[in-house]
């Protein structure tokens, strides 16, 4: 069972109380809060390990660069990738999508290649794809959401395109992975792509005996 009590005492932050009530922090799409294991390590590291990452060869700098590659393993491990060096670190969601968009998509899609978003993404998952339709004539789609904010799933192509469009358990609908699943069992499709920022990113671990999974 989900014990929500052992998860908030993980956060220092959420001990403290705001008017009077328990904090209740709603803003991780924003800015996350930081376990006490987080607290701890980068505390470690400014204290006792910090230098420059592969650009070193003394002591310390050995050191950094070894813990900073050991998070591609704890990640590959987490999302069932098969070699860690497909795990390519960012600064964030923002930063993730336009490596995705400039990377990935802008040598491969030709004019007329779809993009599938959803009516409620974030400007920063808008804006990259706008400029490959503007540069490349690439086509974008929409997918919409119901009154209770879930995103109605799309079949196109073969495909099943899942929004990040407040996520699946996001903050505007509560759209299971197993409902998507099922709409992919019952269509016979063999391959789901899941937009989503990099917190929702156990889906891949979710999926991975179901279907082969494209990013």
């Amino acid at each position: 069972m989900f014990d929500v009590n052992k998860i908030r005492s993980d956060f220092p932050i959420l001990s403290r109380e705001v008017n009077g009530k328990p904090l209740v922090y709603l803003d991780n799409g924003a800015s996350a809060q930081k376990p006490q294991v987080v607290i701890d390590s980068v505390e470690r590291a400014y204290a006792h390990e910090y230098a420059n990452v592969h650009r070193g060869l003394h002591y310390l700098s050995n050191l950094a660069t070894e813990k900073y590659e050991s998070v591609r393993e704890v990640i590959a491990r987490f999302l069932g990738v098969r070699d860690a060096d497909e795990i390519v670190l960012n600064t964030g969601s923002t930063m993730g999508i336009n490596t995705v968009a400039y990377g990935w998509a802008m040598p491969r899609l030709q004019a007329g290649d779809e993009i599938i978003l959803s009516v409620m993404e974030h400007h920063a998952n808008i804006v990259p794809w706008h400029f490959l339709r503007e540069r490349q004539g690439v086509v974008l789609k929409w997918v919409d959401v119901d009154e209770t904010g879930y995103a109605v799933v799309k079949m196109l192509n073969g495909y099943l395109y899942v929004p990040e469009a407040g996520g699946l358990k996001g903050g505007y609908g509560e759209q299971t992975l197993k409902e998507l699943v099922d709409v992919a069992k019952r269509n016979k499709v063999n391959k789901v792509v899941v937009e989503s920022n990099f917190g929702d990113g156990i889906f891949s671990e979710l999926i991975k005996p179901l279907f082969r999974t494209t990013y």
